[in-house]
């Protein structure tokens, strides 16, 4: 008996002393999670960076769908807001569309169109606006100024309008 303890001891004294060794499947397991491991942190830390990276811009310009052009009788108007929220005048000339500014160059009162007159007029100083945007009396026109235009576009064949704005 005292000669089975002593080769259980050495057996268990053997197993104690020696470091553990990794199969093969051990190694590639622990190989794959280490390598998933470094992919995940590394499309996090890129997802991060541009996340704590502000955007650059792009300088492109954006059409805003203002409605149908047939909302807008002719020699009417209605006011629409660019992305900064400033109010814009559409007009609906015999020439085609056209939008304005509704601010005064003068003192940056606003101007409103009048239809049965067609002009742009601001009740500031009595300044007056044909339908191109020229001043035509008041101190608007001795200082020679005009309403600030806005693009617009007419899509003909769906009857849509579109203000033409820079992008935010």
């Amino acid at each position: 008996m005292t000669h089975e303890n002593n080769d259980s001891a050495q057996q268990q004294g053997k197993e104690t002393s020696q470091t553990p060794t990794t199969s093969r499947r051990g190694f590639l397991s622990i190989a794959a999670m280490s390598a998933g491991l470094v992919v995940s942190f590394g499309a996090l830390g890129g997802i991060g960076a541009k996340f704590l990276t502000p955007r650059k811009k792009t300088g492109g310009k954006v059409e805003l769908f203002i409605g149908k052009a047939a909302s807008i009788p002719q020699n009417a108007s209605a006011i629409v807001h660019d992305l900064s929220g400033a109010e814009i005048i559409v007009l609906n000339t015999p020439d085609g569309f056209k939008a304005f500014s509704n601010v005064c160059p003068h003192l940056g009162c606003h101007v409103h169109w009048e239809a049965e007159k067609k002009i742009f007029y601001c009740p500031c100083h009595e300044g007056v606006f044909d339908a191109g945007g020229m001043a035509t009396s008041g101190p608007p026109a001795d200082a020679k100024q005009k309403l600030t235009a806005a693009e617009i576009r007419h899509d003909k064949n769906s009857g849509n309008l579109f203000l033409v704005t820079e992008s935010a």
